[in-house]
Protein backbone atom coordinates (compact mmCIF):
# COMPACT_ATOMS: atom_id res chain seq x y z
CA UNK A 1 0.00 0.00 0.00
CA UNK A 2 1.39 3.28 -1.32
CA UNK A 3 1.75 6.44 1.74
CA UNK A 4 -1.03 8.38 0.02
CA UNK A 5 -3.73 4.79 0.32
CA UNK A 6 -2.17 4.47 3.98
CA UNK A 7 -2.37 7.86 5.07
CA UNK A 8 -6.00 7.91 3.49
CA UNK A 9 -7.09 4.74 4.82
CA UNK A 10 -5.81 6.22 8.41
CA UNK A 11 -8.29 9.30 7.90
CA UNK A 12 -10.94 7.15 7.53
CA UNK A 13 -10.46 4.76 10.29
CA UNK A 14 -9.82 7.72 12.67
CA UNK A 15 -13.18 8.54 11.38
CA UNK A 16 -15.43 6.09 12.09
CA UNK A 17 -13.89 5.39 15.56
CA UNK A 18 -15.29 9.28 16.12
CA UNK A 19 -18.36 8.54 14.49
CA UNK A 20 -19.20 5.52 16.88
CA UNK A 21 -17.85 7.07 19.69
CA UNK A 22 -20.96 9.82 19.50
CA UNK A 23 -23.73 7.16 19.30
CA UNK A 24 -25.78 6.42 22.47
CA UNK A 25 -25.34 2.49 22.74
CA UNK A 26 -29.05 2.95 24.32
CA UNK A 27 -30.70 4.46 21.23
CA UNK A 28 -29.37 1.95 18.88
CA UNK A 29 -30.87 -0.91 21.46
CA UNK A 30 -28.01 -2.17 23.20
CA UNK A 31 -27.54 -1.83 27.15
CA UNK A 32 -25.30 0.57 28.90
CA UNK A 33 -24.34 -0.98 31.70
CA UNK A 34 -20.72 0.15 32.50
CA UNK A 35 -18.65 1.61 29.55
CA UNK A 36 -14.87 2.43 29.84
CA UNK A 37 -15.19 4.54 26.23
CA UNK A 38 -18.29 6.36 25.42
CA UNK A 39 -20.57 5.52 22.09
CA UNK A 40 -20.75 2.08 20.52
CA UNK A 41 -18.35 -0.91 21.08
CA UNK A 42 -16.63 -1.93 17.42
CA UNK A 43 -18.48 -5.58 17.85
CA UNK A 44 -21.69 -3.08 18.27
CA UNK A 45 -21.12 -1.30 15.09
CA UNK A 46 -20.49 -4.30 13.29
CA UNK A 47 -23.16 -6.36 14.54
CA UNK A 48 -25.60 -3.09 13.20
CA UNK A 49 -23.86 -3.33 9.71
CA UNK A 50 -23.71 -7.20 9.52
CA UNK A 51 -20.07 -7.61 9.32
CA UNK A 52 -17.87 -8.99 11.60
CA UNK A 53 -15.92 -7.38 14.09
CA UNK A 54 -12.67 -8.51 13.22
CA UNK A 55 -12.71 -6.96 9.87
CA UNK A 56 -14.49 -3.45 11.50
CA UNK A 57 -11.74 -3.77 13.36
CA UNK A 58 -9.08 -3.78 10.50
CA UNK A 59 -11.00 -1.05 8.91
CA UNK A 60 -10.93 1.40 11.49
CA UNK A 61 -7.00 0.14 11.99
CA UNK A 62 -6.47 1.20 8.33
CA UNK A 63 -6.06 -2.19 6.86
CA UNK A 64 -5.70 -2.91 3.08
CA UNK A 65 -9.22 -3.86 2.55
CA UNK A 66 -11.74 -2.53 0.23
CA UNK A 67 -15.40 -1.80 1.53
CA UNK A 68 -18.45 -2.46 -0.71
CA UNK A 69 -21.06 0.51 -1.40
CA UNK A 70 -22.92 -2.25 0.37
CA UNK A 71 -20.93 -2.01 3.68
CA UNK A 72 -20.79 1.64 3.51
CA UNK A 73 -24.10 2.22 3.36
CA UNK A 74 -24.93 -0.12 6.48
CA UNK A 75 -22.39 1.65 8.55
CA UNK A 76 -23.44 5.06 7.39
CA UNK A 77 -27.00 3.64 8.98
CA UNK A 78 -25.16 2.24 11.81
CA UNK A 79 -23.47 5.32 13.08
CA UNK A 80 -25.91 8.06 12.38
CA UNK A 81 -23.82 9.87 9.72
CA UNK A 82 -25.40 12.89 8.22
CA UNK A 83 -25.27 13.60 4.39
CA UNK A 84 -21.96 15.59 4.29
CA UNK A 85 -20.15 12.46 6.87
CA UNK A 86 -21.92 9.88 4.32
CA UNK A 87 -20.23 11.60 1.48
CA UNK A 88 -16.91 11.64 2.81
CA UNK A 89 -16.86 8.09 4.03
CA UNK A 90 -18.02 7.03 0.46
CA UNK A 91 -14.98 9.23 -1.06
CA UNK A 92 -12.59 7.71 1.33
CA UNK A 93 -13.62 4.54 1.71
CA UNK A 94 -14.84 3.45 -2.18
CA UNK A 95 -11.63 4.98 -4.04
CA UNK A 96 -8.18 4.04 -4.49
CA UNK A 97 -5.94 6.97 -5.38
CA UNK A 98 -5.98 6.49 -9.21
CA UNK A 99 -9.96 6.53 -9.42
CA UNK A 100 -9.50 9.95 -7.55
CA UNK A 101 -6.93 11.29 -9.58
CA UNK A 102 -9.35 10.19 -13.02
CA UNK A 103 -12.07 12.33 -11.27
CA UNK A 104 -10.10 15.21 -9.98
CA UNK A 105 -6.91 16.09 -12.08
CA UNK A 106 -4.41 17.50 -10.66
CA UNK A 107 -4.41 21.53 -10.66
CA UNK A 108 -1.60 23.58 -12.33
CA UNK A 109 -0.62 25.09 -9.19
CA UNK A 110 -2.99 27.52 -8.90
CA UNK A 111 -2.27 29.28 -12.09
CA UNK A 112 -5.40 28.90 -14.31
CA UNK A 113 -9.40 28.33 -14.58
CA UNK A 114 -10.76 26.76 -17.42
CA UNK A 115 -12.41 29.18 -20.11
CA UNK A 116 -16.35 28.57 -18.62
CA UNK A 117 -15.30 29.37 -15.29
CA UNK A 118 -13.82 32.73 -16.39
CA UNK A 119 -16.85 33.37 -18.47
CA UNK A 120 -18.71 32.74 -15.62
CA UNK A 121 -16.92 35.09 -13.72
CA UNK A 122 -17.05 37.79 -15.65
CA UNK A 123 -20.60 37.35 -16.22
CA UNK A 124 -20.95 37.88 -12.17
CA UNK A 125 -18.65 41.06 -12.29
CA UNK A 126 -21.95 42.81 -13.66
CA UNK A 127 -23.34 42.43 -10.26
CA UNK A 128 -20.38 44.49 -8.76
CA UNK A 129 -21.87 44.36 -4.93
CA UNK A 130 -21.45 40.44 -4.95
CA UNK A 131 -18.08 39.48 -4.00
CA UNK A 132 -17.29 36.40 -6.10
CA UNK A 133 -14.09 34.30 -6.46
CA UNK A 134 -12.54 30.99 -7.94
CA UNK A 135 -10.70 28.50 -5.87
CA UNK A 136 -9.34 24.74 -6.12
CA UNK A 137 -9.65 22.65 -4.19
CA UNK A 138 -6.88 23.00 -1.90
CA UNK A 139 -8.84 27.11 -1.55
CA UNK A 140 -6.32 28.81 -3.29
CA UNK A 141 -7.87 31.65 -4.92
CA UNK A 142 -7.41 31.26 -8.75
CA UNK A 143 -9.79 34.50 -9.65
CA UNK A 144 -11.51 37.05 -8.53
CA UNK A 145 -13.64 40.47 -8.92
CA UNK A 146 -13.61 43.61 -7.84
CA UNK A 147 -15.88 43.55 -5.35
CA UNK A 148 -13.67 40.43 -3.96
CA UNK A 149 -11.46 42.55 -3.90
CA UNK A 150 -12.95 45.49 -2.30
CA UNK A 151 -14.11 43.37 0.51
CA UNK A 152 -11.11 41.09 0.85
CA UNK A 153 -8.32 43.05 -0.59
CA UNK A 154 -7.25 39.61 -2.31
CA UNK A 155 -4.67 42.43 -4.67
CA UNK A 156 -2.72 43.62 -1.57
CA UNK A 157 -2.02 39.33 -0.20
CA UNK A 158 1.22 38.28 -0.72
CA UNK A 159 -0.79 35.13 0.26
CA UNK A 160 -3.72 33.77 -2.03
CA UNK A 161 -4.29 30.39 -0.22
CA UNK A 162 -7.36 30.75 2.39
CA UNK A 163 -6.45 28.58 4.76
CA UNK A 164 -3.21 29.64 5.49
CA UNK A 165 -4.58 33.60 5.12
CA UNK A 166 -6.85 32.20 7.76
CA UNK A 167 -4.65 30.75 10.33
CA UNK A 168 -1.46 32.37 9.53
CA UNK A 169 -2.07 35.88 8.44
CA UNK A 170 -1.88 38.63 11.23
CA UNK A 171 -4.73 40.18 10.88
CA UNK A 172 -7.18 36.93 10.19
CA UNK A 173 -8.30 37.31 13.70
CA UNK A 174 -8.97 41.30 13.82
CA UNK A 175 -10.64 40.95 9.96
CA UNK A 176 -12.98 38.28 10.83
CA UNK A 177 -15.12 38.74 13.98
CA UNK A 178 -16.33 35.16 15.98
CA UNK A 179 -12.83 34.03 14.33
CA UNK A 180 -13.14 31.01 16.27
CA UNK A 181 -16.29 29.99 14.95
CA UNK A 182 -15.98 30.75 11.26
CA UNK A 183 -12.17 29.40 11.18
CA UNK A 184 -13.48 25.63 12.80
CA UNK A 185 -16.68 25.76 10.55
CA UNK A 186 -14.54 26.40 7.98
CA UNK A 187 -12.10 23.72 9.01
CA UNK A 188 -14.93 20.98 8.68
CA UNK A 189 -15.54 22.14 5.38
CA UNK A 190 -12.04 21.47 4.41
CA UNK A 191 -11.74 18.36 6.08
CA UNK A 192 -14.94 17.02 3.46
CA UNK A 193 -12.94 18.10 0.85
CA UNK A 194 -10.06 15.63 1.95
CA UNK A 195 -12.00 12.76 0.44
CA UNK A 196 -11.66 14.58 -3.14
CA UNK A 197 -7.94 15.16 -2.71
CA UNK A 198 -6.46 12.75 -0.39
CA UNK A 199 -4.25 11.60 -3.29
CA UNK A 200 -3.14 15.02 -3.75
CA UNK A 201 0.23 15.26 -1.73
CA UNK A 202 0.42 18.99 -2.22
CA UNK A 203 -3.46 19.14 0.02
CA UNK A 204 -1.22 16.82 2.21
CA UNK A 205 1.22 19.05 3.12
CA UNK A 206 -0.62 22.04 3.42
CA UNK A 207 -2.35 20.37 5.88
CA UNK A 208 1.01 19.25 7.55
CA UNK A 209 2.27 22.54 7.50
CA UNK A 210 -1.24 23.79 9.01
CA UNK A 211 -1.11 21.88 11.83
CA UNK A 212 2.63 22.78 12.82
CA UNK A 213 1.98 26.52 12.69
CA UNK A 214 -1.46 26.71 14.01
CA UNK A 215 -2.61 24.85 17.39
CA UNK A 216 -6.12 25.63 16.55
CA UNK A 217 -5.89 24.41 13.04
CA UNK A 218 -4.06 21.10 14.48
CA UNK A 219 -6.97 20.56 16.82
CA UNK A 220 -9.96 21.21 14.91
CA UNK A 221 -8.43 18.93 12.16
CA UNK A 222 -7.64 16.36 14.12
CA UNK A 223 -11.54 16.40 15.30
CA UNK A 224 -12.68 14.89 12.23
CA UNK A 225 -16.00 16.68 11.94
CA UNK A 226 -17.20 17.12 8.46
CA UNK A 227 -19.39 19.60 6.81
CA UNK A 228 -20.72 20.90 3.64
CA UNK A 229 -23.11 23.40 4.46
CA UNK A 230 -23.65 25.61 1.72
CA UNK A 231 -23.92 28.48 3.07
CA UNK A 232 -22.20 29.74 6.28
CA UNK A 233 -22.60 33.70 7.60
CA UNK A 234 -19.36 35.63 8.49
CA UNK A 235 -19.01 39.03 10.22
CA UNK A 236 -16.12 41.18 8.74
CA UNK A 237 -14.99 44.45 10.17
CA UNK A 238 -13.73 46.08 7.01
CA UNK A 239 -10.67 48.53 7.42
CA UNK A 240 -12.66 51.31 5.82
CA UNK A 241 -16.19 50.17 5.39
CA UNK A 242 -16.94 49.25 8.99
CA UNK A 243 -18.70 45.66 9.92
CA UNK A 244 -19.99 43.75 7.02
CA UNK A 245 -22.26 40.58 7.56
CA UNK A 246 -22.40 38.30 4.29
CA UNK A 247 -23.84 35.05 3.86
CA UNK A 248 -20.94 32.56 1.89
CA UNK A 249 -22.29 30.55 -0.88
CA UNK A 250 -21.04 28.16 -3.30
CA UNK A 251 -23.22 29.32 -6.45
CA UNK A 252 -21.98 25.92 -8.21
CA UNK A 253 -19.58 23.52 -6.78
CA UNK A 254 -17.84 21.56 -9.59
CA UNK A 255 -17.30 18.45 -7.65
CA UNK A 256 -15.60 15.83 -10.47
CA UNK A 257 -12.98 18.95 -10.98
CA UNK A 258 -10.29 21.61 -9.21
CA UNK A 259 -12.72 24.74 -9.53
CA UNK A 260 -15.05 25.90 -6.88
CA UNK A 261 -17.45 29.39 -7.54
CA UNK A 262 -17.95 31.00 -4.21
CA UNK A 263 -20.18 34.44 -3.42
CA UNK A 264 -20.52 35.97 -0.74
CA UNK A 265 -24.13 37.90 -0.33
CA UNK A 266 -24.83 40.48 1.86
CA UNK A 267 -26.91 40.08 5.15
CA UNK A 268 -29.30 43.07 5.15
CA UNK A 269 -30.01 46.61 3.88
CA UNK A 270 -26.96 48.07 5.94
CA UNK A 271 -24.39 45.93 4.29
CA UNK A 272 -25.31 45.95 0.88
CA UNK A 273 -25.71 49.63 1.12
CA UNK A 274 -22.19 49.83 2.56
CA UNK A 275 -20.89 47.85 -0.55
CA UNK A 276 -22.68 49.75 -2.78
CA UNK A 277 -20.94 52.70 -1.71
CA UNK A 278 -17.16 50.61 -1.22
CA UNK A 279 -17.63 49.75 -4.73
CA UNK A 280 -18.77 53.35 -6.12
CA UNK A 281 -14.98 54.31 -4.80
CA UNK A 282 -12.54 54.59 -8.13
CA UNK A 283 -10.41 52.20 -6.94
CA UNK A 284 -9.69 49.66 -3.94
CA UNK A 285 -6.83 50.64 -1.99
CA UNK A 286 -5.70 46.74 -0.83
CA UNK A 287 -3.26 48.18 1.41
CA UNK A 288 -5.06 49.66 3.95
CA UNK A 289 -6.05 45.97 5.02
CA UNK A 290 -2.34 44.92 6.53
CA UNK A 291 -2.64 48.74 9.12
CA UNK A 292 -5.12 46.64 10.57
CA UNK A 293 -2.74 44.08 11.48
CA UNK A 294 -0.64 45.94 13.49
Amino acid sequence: MNPVDRQRRHALGEFLRMARSRVDPATAGFQVGRRRTPGLRREEVAQLANVSATWYTWLEQGRDIQPSEHVLVALAKALRLKKSERDYVFGLGRRSAPAIAALSPHAPGGEATTPELETALDDLIAAMWIPTYITDRRWNILSYNRAADAVFGISGLGERNMMRLLFTHPRAQTFLLDWADSARRLVCQFRAMYSLASHDQEFLDLVAELCAASPDFDRWWHEYQVETNPSTRHRFRHPVAGELTLDSVPLRSFSDSDFFLATYVPVGATTRETLTRLLSWDRVIPEQYDRTAS
